[in-house]
């Protein structure tokens, strides 16, 4: 876990340090993800980075990104 990216960001998820979700693919791997990424793809939530309520977009390859700001390649926040 010490090493592991994000899922949809792979941006590094830094555990007791960051709110972060978990879970087991089907085929028995171990993901995890920045809790706000996870919101944003499951559609709870908007674009992690600008709040985008619609921007969210998930292609079949299952990589998310967000037609109004570019997230996650993009960051403007940093």
């Amino acid at each position: 876990m010490s090493n592991q990216t994000c899922h949809y960001c792979k941006k590094p998820c830094i555990r007791f340090e960051q709110t972060l979700s978990r879970w087991f693919a089907k085929n028995g791997a171990d993901l995890v993800a920045h809790y706000d990424c996870d919101l944003a793809v499951q559609g709870v939530k908007g674009c992690p980075q600008c709040k985008s309520e619609t921007g969210v977009k998930i292609p079949r390859d299952d990589s998310p990104y967000c037609e109004d700001c570019g997230w996650p390649d993009e960051d403007f926040g940093e």
